[in-house]
C-alpha cells in the first residue's frame, strides 16, 4: 500500500484525492433526490464524503458484487441506512 494513498497514482492513474474530487462535484451538482449504480470505489468515495469520515478507512468497508448502499438526507446531515445490503 502507498504511504499516502490519497496521491498515489499507480501506473500514471487516476490518483484517490482526484477521483474523489470528480465523484463528490458530481454529487454536489445534484438537489433531489439521486439513485446511482456505480462500482464499489465510488460507493465508497461517496460513503466517506457524506458521513465525514476518512476515505483510506472507508475504503475497507466490504461490499460485495451489487451490495447497495443507501444513504438519507435528514435535517441536511447525511446518515447511512444500509450498507452492504
Amino acid at each position: 500500500m502507498a504511504a499516502d494513498i490519497e496521491h498515489a497514482n499507480p501506473h500514471g492513474g487516476e490518483s484517490l484525492a482526484a477521483f474523489g474530487k470528480r465523484v463528490v462535484t458530481w454529487l454536489e451538482e445534484r438537489d433531489n433526490t439521486t439513485h446511482v449504480i456505480a462500482h464499489a470505489g465510488i460507493m465508497r468515495v461517496l460513503a466517506a464524503h457524506m458521513l465525514k469520515l476518512d476515505r483510506a478507512n472507508v475504503l475497507q468497508w466490504p461490499i460485495d458484487f451489487g451490495g447497495i448502499a443507501w444513504f438519507r438526507r435528514v435535517r441536511g446531515e447525511w446518515l447511512l441506512v444500509r450498507w452492504n445490503a
